[in-house]
């Protein structure tokens, strides 16, 4: 068992570690996302609704997780996916980890 100081101190560093993996996985996001589409729309100036985005698909996955990430701790949440079943047990291992227990609901397929 740990003491009241120990516990706070492990939960903020987690909280800070958090933090730190999403700024990370943002900041590849963006990168990813940014030149997937400049291969395909060339090296023009990107406007909103000039292009179609490219999210290359490593970057859906960290999308995912950023996506679990920015719910905040849900009281009596329901959580609604569509997806690949890897995607959908990653995403619930991790709302898991966090400490979170809301029905999940999914509709699986699978890339080919």
């Amino acid at each position: 068992m740990f003491s009241k100081q120990v516990l706070a101190w492990r939960i903020e560093r987690a909280l800070a570690a958090l933090k730190d993996m999403t700024s990370h996985l943002i900041g590849r996001f963006v990168i990813a996302v940014e030149q997937a589409t400049r291969a395909e729309h060339g090296p023009e100036p990107l406007t909103r609704h000039g292009g179609r985005l490219v999210v290359p698909r490593r970057s859906r996955a960290e999308g995912a997780v950023l996506k679990a990430e920015s719910l905040g701790e849900p009281t009596g949440a329901e959580i609604w996916f569509c997806g690949p079943s890897g995607l959908a047990d990653a995403l619930r291992q991790g709302i898991h980890a966090m400490g979170w227990r809301p029905r999940f609901h999914q509709e699986a397929f699978e890339m080919r």
